[in-house]
């Protein structure tokens, strides 16, 4: 929800933080609600994130969470089921299990070879 005061337009829960505070939130920050409800803005249900990214971060182990019970873990890339990350090969920010991997690239390789044949017929 948005709410707009001395000609500046800011979300509602902002405001409210900014209220609490008494001065603005830093260049960044970003505000999450606990409950995921972004029309709850009390007091107890508002967090300050330093940034977006960890805000992202949040998200991400509550999905987790609810996902398979463990905030920790991380989802395959491939078939999208949580595991413990130390099962996991890490390639940048995405996670996946080696047997998918290598089910992938046969694939990827497979698909490959059919359109090849397909415009050689041409």
């Amino acid at each position: 929800m948005w709410q707009q005061a001395k000609g500046q337009k800011k979300q509602r829960a902002v405001w409210i933080v900014e209220t609490i505070l008494g001065k603005s939130l830093p260049k960044g920050a970003v505000v999450h609600h606990v409950n995921e409800d972004e029309s709850d803005d009390r007091k107890e249900n508002l967090v300050v994130c330093q940034d977006q990214g960890l805000h992202n971060i949040i998200h991400g182990r509550i999905k987790a969470f609810k996902a398979c019970g463990n905030a920790r873990w991380k989802p395959c890339r491939h078939c999208h089921q949580y595991s413990d990350p130390s099962l996991l090969i890490k390639n940048g920010s995405s996670h996946y299990h080696q047997k998918c991997a290598t089910e992938y690239q046969r694939h990827f390789k497979r698909s490959r070879q059919d359109e090849n044949i397909y415009q050689s017929s041409l």
